[in-house]
């Protein structure tokens, strides 16, 4: 049986085409800096909670020309304060300019694993801030009114210099300093200041990765906690959670550095059929053994490459990249073992009061079986409608 699953997984990365992986519906920001002091903002967001639903979200996709609806700028009428350009106690005023839906059917709209991002445009002047008193010091933070899906995949750059910056951000968060200086005709910043902080790009990539997981990950959530169920000792579960970490690691961090690619349309069916067979595991109270670990550790690797696909949407510099592998990383990690620690906290207070004598694992076989049949029946509906039938 584990052959098969290695011939599979083989195939799979052998035949994959490249493509981006969903993963993660975030929002995406990008602040370019152009010479002669004009700054253009391009937002990336899902308008599906602004738009009520999802058919009034295809609505508003068919109205002849959404830069100037009225209904849309209504909706959409907060943004402009919502992102801010700080320039110490200065902000830069952003005009809304364009808006721009992607050309898409009615089926893809509706379909609820689908995410289609509005991309609408932001303009701005240097013009506008006070040259004599301003500070050449940039800060990116997106307020309260920001309401759409987070974290915000943000990029500054300055086109004239090529200097950028790329970090995750959620609202009232404020971006790493970026120099400025060049932009708007000013004197250098000191080079202390032009550096990166690489505490704080170690702390934003590490929420990343914590956010990643809880809540966004359910379909790697639903996996770890089968492996909890399938588990006979705490030394066992270690065993088999380390393993799929390691996997996993392994995935990431070549998938993110573009080492080896592979198409989510495979990767994706795939992770759901990981969380179909520890599901089966459990709802057959099977006891795991030295074969199960292997399937465990080849699914990890694919898990890896989902979470690689949400680390290439940044379109890292070359100088970040392994603090941004490194901190995404462990905040899976940690996103992993606080959704474990819950998971055992919970079973220990309801062995506590329903079995006699309490027992932190195994987990006793009713429940066992009924989070396996769970499981099976979440990744059943997952998967049809990622095949657009539900």
């Amino acid at each position: 049986m584990a052959s098969r699953w290695v011939l599979l997984f083989l195939s799979t990365v052998l035949f994959a085409s490249s493509a981006n992986a969903h993963l993660l519906n975030m929002s995406k920001a990008r602040v370019e800096l152009a010479p002669g002091g004009d700054v253009t903002v391009t937002v990336a967001v899902d308008l599906l909670r602004t738009a009520g639903d999802r058919p009034a979200y295809y609505a508003l996709s068919q109205r002849l020309d959404p830069s100037t609806d009225p209904v849309i700028l209504e909706l959409l009428a907060d943004l402009p304060g919502a992102v801010r350009l700080e320039f110490g106690d200065q902000a830069l005023p952003l005009t809304l300019v364009s808006v721009r839906f992607p050309d898409l059917s009615e089926d893809i709209y509706l379909d609820p694993l689908s995410w289609p991002q509005v991309v609408i445009g932001l303009t701005g002047s240097a013009d506008r801030l006070d040259r004599a008193s301003v500070t050449p010091i940039l800060v990116v933070r997106f307020t309260d009114e920001f309401f759409f899906e987070e974290p915000i995949a943000t990029t500054v750059i300055d086109t004239s210099t090529g200097i950028n910056q790329t970090r995750w951000l959620v609202t009232g968060q404020r971006s790493p300093d970026f120099d400025a200086s060049a932009w708007l005709g000013l004197e250098p910043v000191t080079t202390k200041l032009r550096k990166t902080n690489s505490l704080q790009s170690f702390i934003n990539y590490l929420v990343a990765g914590i956010l990643h997981i809880l809540p966004g990950g359910l379909d790697h959530l639903l996996f770890v906690a089968g492996l909890m169920l399938a588990s006979r000792t705490v030394k066992q579960l270690v065993l088999t959670v380390s393993l799929f970490t390691l996997a996993h690691s392994v995935t990431l961090i070549a998938g993110a550095l573009g080492w080896v690619q592979a198409s989510p349309w495979l990767i994706e069916p795939l992770i759901l059929a990981s969380i179909i067979w520890v599901g089966v595991v459990n709802v057959r109270a099977v006891e795991p053994g030295a074969s199960s670990r292997v399937v465990v550790f080849l699914f990890g690797l694919l898990h890896g490459f989902g979470f690689a696909g949400a680390l290439r949407e940044l379109e890292l510099p070359a100088e970040q990249t392994i603090t941004a592998l490194l901190a995404f990383n462990v905040g899976v990690e940690i996103g992993q073992l606080t959704f474990l620690a819950i998971l055992l906290l919970c079973y220990a207070a309801i062995a506590k009061v329903m079995i006699q004598p309490a027992a932190l694992l195994p987990v006793v076989q009713p429940i066992r079986r009924a989070g396996g049949a769970v499981m099976i029946a979440v990744s059943i509906g997952l998967a049809l409608g990622l095949a657009g039938v539900i």
